[in-house]
C-alpha cells in the first residue's frame, strides 16, 4: 500500500550534516522539504508532470506534529550514482503461509529492527524444547574445591526457570538479538577492502581438485572428493517444513548405503525433496529466490553463570531447510573445501585446523614471525547481527571465486543463495519474522562467511588507520606487518612493533563502535587490554604452552573451566554409567594439552571417584595421545 504525500520543498544543500546516534552523518546534495515522520527513510521524493519524476531518497528529517512542521531531508538520486548490474537475482519469494487472524505468541518493539510478517498455523509451528538434555553425571560435585568442579550449568531455555532473573522469555530475548543492527563502514572504505581481499588472496585461491564442476546431488551430501569435502551430517534437523511434515531429521528424507568408500556410496532421496529441489531451482534460474525458513530454537549446552543470568544469555541456534543447505553445498563446497585446504596460508581462516597437533605450532610460530605483541579481537552479537553491506561484499568475492574457478556455475543461482542468508526467513514459535543482518546459525555457509566478515571488519579498521596517518602500499603493508589468524567471531592477530600502538584491541574496538559494532578482548573481562604477549592470548579457547619433552612444539590448553564441565555434565541417557565414562575419557583427551601434570592429576582424580562408584580405571596415558597427535 502506497500512501503520497504533499510536500513543499524549500532548499537544497551541497553537504548535509546530521547525528545519528552521536555519530557525525554526511550526505552529499540534498533536498529540504517540510515534512518528516518516524521510519519514513527510504522514502521516495516525487515530482508531478515530468519525465523522470524521482528527485530523492528520504534520509533525515524531526518530527513535529505528526510531520508537517518538520523538516525532511532527501538524498538526490541521479542515474550517474547507480551501478550497472546484470545476472542478479531480480525478486524475492514471499511466504504464503502466513495467518493473520492467528494470534503471535512474541511480541517486539519499535527498537527491534526484525520484521514481523505474522503468524503461522499451529500445525506449521515448530516445537520449541522447554527443559534441558544435560543431566548430571555420575562424577558431579558442588564442591568448589573439587579438581573437577565447574561454574558451567545448563542454558536457560524457559523463563519459570528460577535462575533466571527477567520476565522476558528467553527465546524472545535471543531473538531480539537479530534486530540489532549495526552502520555501515565508509563506501570508499569498503571498495577498497573488498578489491584488496579478492587481488591479494582470492583471486590466488586454487581449488583442490582439478576440473571443478557443480556438485551432483549425491556428492553434495556423501562428500569425499578430498579430505576437506566433509558429508552432509544425516542425524540432525531436516529443518522447516520438513520436521513438521514428516521426519525430524535428515535422515528420514535421505538414505545412503553407508559404503565406507564414499566414492561409491549411493543416496536414496525421498520424492518429495527430490520436487522440492528441482522446483526450488526453477524458481532460482528465474531470478526468484524461494522461500527459505529457519527455526529459531534455543541452544541446549552449558553456559557460564553470567550469562545464565542475563537476559539473551541463551544462544539462539536456527535450524535451516535441508533443500536449501543441500543447494548450497552443489554450488559452494568447492570454495569452503578449498579455504579449508589452505588455512592460514593462502587464506587467514583457520577452520579446520587441527589444535592438538603440529597445526597449532605452526600457528605460534606465525604470529611470532611478526613480533611479541598479540592482538585479540572477539566480537559480541557477530553472528546475528553482522553488518549486511560487508556481508555482500564477502559473497560478491565469494561469487567471483566460483565464477572464475567452477564449471557449470549460474550467477542468477549463486545469487538467489546468497540473497536467502544475507536477509533471512525465520519462525520462533509462531512468529514468522525477516531478518536483515548476520547470518542463520544452522545456514550452510555459516562458519565460512562470518570467517570472511572478520577478515573484512580488521581490513576496514586497517585501511582508516593508514588513511588516517598517511600509510601507502596499504595492502602489501598489512601483509608485512599484520598475521592474523581467523575463525568466525574469534581473531588472534599479531602486529609488527612499528604499529601495535595504532593497530590493536582498543584502537579496533574503538573504530569499530563507530558503526555500532562491539569487539573486546577474547576473555570480555574488564577493561580492554590493547596489547599482550603469546601465553597470555587465547584463540577458540586455547592457549599457548610449550610442549613438555618436544621442545619446537606447542600445545593448546582449553580453558579449565570448560574443560571439567565435559566430567560434570552428560547428555540424558538409558546408561548413565556409559556416558560418564565416555565424557572422562574425552576430557582426559583434552587434557593432554595442559601437560603431563596436570593431565595425570586429572586422570588422578577421575579414577578415584570411578573406582569408588565400582566402576574401571581410565587407561589412557599421556604418552598414548602425545604419540598419536606428534
Amino acid at each position: 500500500i502506497f500512501k503520497e504525500i504533499a510536500v513543499n520543498i524549500s532548499g537544497y544543500y551541497d553537504d548535509l550534516s546530521t547525528k545519528c546516534d552521536g555519530v557525525q552523518i554526511v550526505t552529499k546534495e540534498a533536498i529540504q522539504y517540510n515534512y518528516s515522520q518516524p521510519g519514513m527513510c527510504g522514502a521516495i521524493l516525487l515530482s508531478r508532470n515530468t519525465q523522470r519524476p524521482i528527485l530523492g531518497m528520504h534520509v533525515a528529517g524531526t518530527c513535529v506534529d505528526f510531520g508537517f512542521q518538520g523538516m525532511g531531508f532527501s538524498a538526490i538520486l541521479v542515474q550517474e550514482i547507480f551501478k550497472e548490474v546484470s545476472d542478479i537475482a531480480v525478486e524475492v519469494d514471499t511466504p504464503k503461509f502466513v495467518d493473520d487472524m492467528v494470534e503471535m505468541q512474541m511480541a517486539f518493539s519499535e527498537v527491534d529492527q526484525i520484521r514481523l510478517l505474522g503468524a503461522v498455523p499451529s500445525k506449521l509451528a515448530p516445537r520449541i524444547p522447554m527443559e534441558t538434555k544435560l543431566r548430571k553425571s555420575l562424577l558431579y560435585t558442588e564442591d568448589k574445591n573439587d579438581l573437577l568442579y565447574t561454574t558451567r550449568q545448563p542454558a536457560v531455555l524457559r523463563v519459570s526457570d528460577p535462575r533466571y532473573p527477567h520476565t522476558i522469555a528467553p527465546l524472545t530475548a535471543g531473538v531480539k538479538k537479530h534486530g540489532q543492527l549495526t552502520y555501515n563502514f565508509p563506501k570508499h572504505i569498503l571498495d577498497m577492502a573488498e578489491s584488496m581481499l579478492w587481488d591479494g588472496i582470492y583471486s590466488k585461491l586454487p581449488p583442490i581438485v582439478p576440473n571443478p564442476t557443480l556438485l551432483t546431488y549425491r556428492q553434495a551430501v556423501v562428500g569425499g572428493l578430498t579430505p576437506e569435502y566433509v558429508s552432509l551430517r544425516l542425524d540432525n534437523s531436516a529443518g522447516w517444513p520438513w520436521s513438521v511434515i514428516g521426519g525430524t531429521t535428515k535422515d528420514y528424507w535421505i538414505k545412503t548405503d553407508e559404503n565406507p568408500d564414499l566414492h561409491l556410496r549411493k543416496t536414496y532421496f525421498d520424492k518429495r525433496l527430490t520436487k522440492n529441489l528441482k522446483d526450488r531451482m526453477s524458481l532460482r534460474e528465474k531470478g526468484i529466490v524461494p522461500v527459505t525458513v529457519y527455526i529459531d530454537t534455543l541452544k541446549d549446552e552449558k553456559r557460564s553463570p553470567s550469562k545464565i543470568i542475563k537476559a539473551g544469555g541463551t544462544r539462539v541456534f536456527c535450524n535451516g531447510n535441508m533443500a536449501e543447505l543441500i543447494e548450497y553445498r552443489r554450488h559452494f563446497m568447492h570454495y569452503v573445501a578449498a579455504t579449508y585446504k589452505h588455512r592460514l596460508s593462502i587464506v587467514n581462516g583457520a577452520v579446520g585446523i587441527n589444535p592438538m597437533s603440529s597445526e597449532w605450532t605452526n600457528l605460534a610460530l606465525g604470529l611470532l614471525s611478526k613480533g611479541k605483541n598479540m592482538v585479540t579481537i572477539d566480537y559480541s552479537n557477530f553472528g546475528p547481527g553482522f553488518n549486511a553491506e560487508v556481508h555482500r561484499r564477502v559473497c560478491n568475492n565469494q561469487k567471483r571465486w566460483l565464477i572464475k574457478n567452477v564449471k557449470d556455475i549460474n550467477p542468477v543461482v549463486v545469487d538467489c543463495l546468497q540473497e536467502s542468508v544475507i536477509n533471512s526467513f525465520h519462525l520462533a514459535r509462531n512468529c514468522l519474522y525477516l531478518q536483515v543482518s548476520g547470518s542463520p546459525s544452522g545456514a550452510g555457509p555459516t562458519t565460512t562467511d562470518n570467517t570472511d566478515v572478520n577478515e573484512m571488519y580488521l581490513l576496514c579498521a586497517w585501511i582508516q588507520m593508514c588513511l588516517n596517518n598517511g600509510i601507502v602500499n596499504i595492502w602489501q603493508e598489512y601483509c608485512d606487518a599484520v598475521y592474523r589468524a581467523l575463525y568466525g567471531d574469534d581473531a588472534l592477530l599479531s602486529v609488527h612493533t612499528r604499529y601495535i600502538l595504532q593497530f590493536n584491541t582498543l584502537t579496533i574496538s574503538g573504530y569499530f563502535s563507530h558503526f555500532k559494532i562491539s569487539a573486546t578482548n577474547s576473555e570480555k573481562d574488564g577493561e580492554i587490554v590493547p596489547f599482550m604477549e603469546l601465553k597470555d592470548a587465547k584463540f577458540l579457547k586455547r592457549g599457548f604452552i610449550k610442549h613438555d619433552v618436544r621442545p619446537l612444539e606447542y600445545l593448546s590448553p582449553l580453558d579449565w573451566d570448560s574443560l571439567v564441565s565435559i566430567t560434570q555434565w552428560i547428555w540424558d541417557s538409558e546408561d548413565s554409567i556409559a556416558a560418564t565414562v565416555q565424557n572422562c575419557e574425552a576430557a582426559l583427551l583434552l587434557a593432554h594439552q595442559h601437560g603431563k601434570r596436570k593431565f595425570e592429576e586429572l586422570k588422578r582424580v577421575i579414577n578415584t571417584r570411578l573406582s569408588k562408584l565400582g566402576i574401571d580405571n581410565l587407561t589412557l596415558t599421556w604418552t598414548e595421545i602425545d604419540n598419536k597427535f606428534f
